[in-house]
């Protein structure tokens, strides 16, 4: 429901958007606030972060300090960037993914990019027995990009763009937490953000979980120019009509809702029949490549025992009745 008690209707070109696996969703800290672990706490957000840090590894209360620079800090005083680390992964630890989260896998998406650091997204996917696509997070430049998408039949893209827990020791990509980290994030994820912004170029982007200041969203609409993108999107349950304002002005509309509300509406105006898979190339032709795992289409020699061998013995039986699935098959007697 939005703020009137009306039920959320989204705009047109979006739900088209999201039917024709055009739109891409792009997360911030707020998507995470939903999930709830055993005892019924939410994953800390900033301010919540900086205050543990600080009363760790600076033994200070009452922080005013950013988060950034507390991190950084905790670092240069002798707590060292693992230990840090490893403080931000227990803090973010133990969250199961929300029904949000888990319902973003019955719809179509051409990717998905974070700053997160958690692994809900992942998880959700992967608690989702009816899901439409394979989620494949990447971390840095040197992941094979292309070979892991054709792995899949209908691989998703997650690109996590300030590094992720479960590669927090990797020092090639460092989480994107002290000012030090935000200063260098580019380094080895150079390509993932270039993705980012090819996707942005040509595709409606949906945040979720952004403030309407986050400088991440503002740089982005500040990079692309608005007259040559589409309209994008943000989710956000705390605009007033002055936020409208300014970010219609830049072509990106506010969607009042949760994030559990959007997926609702998404739920809502999307029937199952436009969610589903559009058969890969030359099924019409190969029926059998409906149940392969990848895109690979066989060995020729496969090929031909399908269309020769298999397809004779199949034939066989109705031969009697007149029944002949392919007209060369009339050479051969019925074997039964």
């Amino acid at each position: 429901m939005n703020k009137a008690g009306q039920k959320l209707e989204l705009p047109h070109v979006l739900v088209e958007a999201v039917k024709d696996q055009r739109a891409v969703v792009v997360f911030g800290a707020g998507a995470s606030m939903e999930c709830t672990d055993k005892k019924g706490n939410r994953p800390p957000n900033g301010h919540h972060m900086r205050d543990h840090l600080a009363l760790k590894f600076l033994g200070t209360r009452d922080e005013e300090r950013d988060l950034a620079t507390v991190a950084e800090m905790a670092i240069a005083n002798g707590a060292g960037q693992p230990a840090v680390f490893e403080e931000i992964s227990n803090l973010l630890s133990g969250f199961p993914p929300s029904n949000a989260h888990k319902k973003l896998a019955d719809f179509r998406w051409r990717g998905f990019a974070t700053t997160n650091y958690d692994t809900i997204v992942e998880h959700g996917y992967a608690e989702n027995q009816e899901r439409k696509q394979t989620c494949l997070p990447f971390v840095k430049d040197t992941e094979p990009f292309e070979d892991r998408l054709r792995a899949q039949t209908n691989p998703l893209a997650l690109l996590k763009l300030h590094g992720c827990l479960n590669h927090r020791l990797d020092p090639d990509i460092p989480l994107v937490l002290s000012n030090e980290h935000y200063h260098r994030f580019i380094a080895n994820r150079k390509l993932l953000f270039g993705r980012l912004r090819d996707w942005a170029q040509s595709s409606p982007l949906i945040f979720v979980g952004y403030g309407l200041a986050d400088p991440h969203l503002r740089s982005l609409v500040y990079e692309i120019n608005a007259g040559h993108r589409p309209r994008w999107y943000i989710v956000s349950p705390d605009s007033d009509e002055h936020d409208v304002k300014l970010w219609s002005s830049m072509s990106v509309d506010v969607i009042d809702a949760t994030f559990g509300e959007f997926l609702d509406a998404l739920d809502h105006q999307i029937p199952s029949l436009f969610r589903s898979l559009s058969p890969p190339e030359g099924v019409a032709d190969e029926p059998y490549r409906k149940h392969f795992r990848t895109h690979d289409a066989g060995s020729d020699i496969l090929r031909q025992s399908f269309k020769m061998d298999l397809s004779r013995f199949c034939a066989a039986p109705c031969a009697r009745l007149g029944y002949f699935p392919f007209e060369s098959d009339r050479a051969f007697p019925a074997q039964c």
